[in-house]
């Protein structure tokens, strides 16, 4: 598929990505408790599983294990031992959860950032002083996905849902937005005479290191 013939998906899956916290949002406020609302509260991770099962060595252990947490999961809400609004609370606390282990683990001895790892996808070979920067845009991301689980924690469970809902689906992806330009910015103004990927660039290199892609050389 050529750039030009593929231009209409990405404009689709664009306003797919703003509209989806939108839409969530508004179930929340409304306190639609149905199983429309909680299959959309549990899309993203979802999708996620559905990867993991794809490029997992181990798929049928994965399948497994996915299929004893929704068991209990909807055991759960059979028993009303929890409520449907936490489908919300859930989806926004396990997803920023596998990122931060996906970014928080890569920063472990014997290993390398992951920000490092996809410069290199971009780059090949990286000077010591891009290299080292790499890591502390690692541990920024990393702080990140951390300070939304414990923020996301705190407001369900002391604020009102409204304003839960208003931190974790209006204002999300603002925010990391914010942090991406941000980032490029100060990259792009403090390392000189460095041929700087776009912020697209580093957002393909991402998807390419989750789809199993190998590196370029």
């Amino acid at each position: 598929m050529t750039a030009k013939s593929g231009w209409p998906i990405k404009v689709i899956s664009v306003a797919g990505v703003i509209a989806y916290p939108l839409i969530l949002h508004l179930f929340v406020v409304k306190n639609a408790q149905g199983p429309l609302g909680v299959a959309l509260a549990l899309m993203p991770v979802g999708g996620y599983v559905v990867w993991l099962i794809k490029n997992t060595k181990h798929r049928i252990r994965t399948a497994l294990f996915m299929l004893i947490g929704l068991v209990l999961l909807g055991m759960a809400w059979s028993e009303k031992w929890i409520d449907f609004s936490a489908a919300y609370y859930f989806e926004h606390v396990l997803f920023n959860s596998l990122l931060l282990v996906l970014f928080g683990s890569s920063l472990l001895p014997g290993r390398e950032a992951l920000v490092t790892r996809l410069a290199r996808r971009v780059h090949g070979t990286l000077p010591d002083h891009i290299a080292a920067y790499t890591v502390k845009v690692t541990w920024l991301w990393t702080i990140y996905f951390a300070a939304t689980v414990v923020l996301s924690i705190l407001l369900f469970y002391f604020a009102p849902l409204r304003v839960w809902s208003i931190f974790a689906n209006v204002l999300a992806i603002p925010i990391v937005i914010t942090i991406f330009v941000g980032e490029y910015l100060y990259r792009i103004n403090s390392i000189r005479n460095f041929p700087h990927g776009s912020i697209f660039v580093g957002m393909q290199a991402m998807m390419d290191h989750t789809d199993g892609k190998p590196e370029t050389k």
